[in-house]
């Protein structure tokens, strides 16, 4: 599930907004049919699709800070952000080859937009990679979520904040399912280094780019 300007409480005019968006990120309908069986699908993903937009426009106020600039820094390019929600299944491993080779998830891998709300089951999986190159679990803690960063914050941040190096894999013989939900900035703004995160002594390492590129 994408932005879709109708799916947000804070536009005031969705249908030109609509008009306006970019014809690649238009999803219509057509990521619902597969579901139209399940009574409530929609509405429950969508507000909570909506639970976590919300949240993210708060968390990147809280990185605005921590940069040292303004909270009301980044607003201006969230208005019609990249929002994509996932429902992610990933199938157990049967019991006689738990202890095998075989492994079911997704490998190491940064997320390329500003950061990414993590939602995991009581399973698990999910793996981070330290500063001391080890993969660590990231257990999940009921009433919480992971907060990962993404590519284009640490361009942002002049490499202030690093990327999170993460994989996912279940070997246990049970299905688990996480819920990421990847924050960006509006695919057209051009973003350049956070001045705070820039002086004589640490350039600018990288070239102005939009979220979209």
């Amino acid at each position: 599930m994408r932005y879709d300007p109708r799916n947000d409480p804070t536009c005031t005019d969705p249908e030109s907004a609509l008009e306006q968006e970019d014809k690649s990120r238009e999803d219509g309908d057509y990521i619902w049919k597969g579901t139209s069986h399940l009574p409530g699908f929609r509405e429950v993903t969508v507000s909570f699709w909506q639970s976590r937009l919300a949240l993210a426009r708060k968390v990147v106020r809280i990185f605005a800070l921590a940069l040292g600039e303004r909270e009301d820094y980044f607003d201006d390019v969230t208005s019609h952000p990249g929002a994509d929600a996932l429902y992610i299944h990933y199938p157990g491993i049967p019991d006689v080859a738990a202890d095998s080779d075989i492994d079911v998830g997704i490998g190491s891998h940064t997320d390329i937009q500003c950061f990414t709300l993590l939602w995991q089951d009581n399973y698990g999986g999910l793996q981070v990679l330290s500063a001391q190159d080890e993969w660590l679990d990231a257990r999940p803690i009921e009433g919480t979520l992971v907060v990962n960063i993404g590519d284009f914050l640490q361009r942002l941040s002049n490499n202030k904040f690093k990327s999170t190096v993460h994989r996912v894999y279940n070997r246990q013989p049970d299905s688990c399912y996480s819920m990421p939900f990847f924050f960006g900035f509006n695919p057209e703004a051009i973003c350049k280094v956070v001045p705070s995160c820039m002086d004589d002594e640490h350039p600018p390492l990288y070239e102005p780019i939009s979220c979209g590129e």
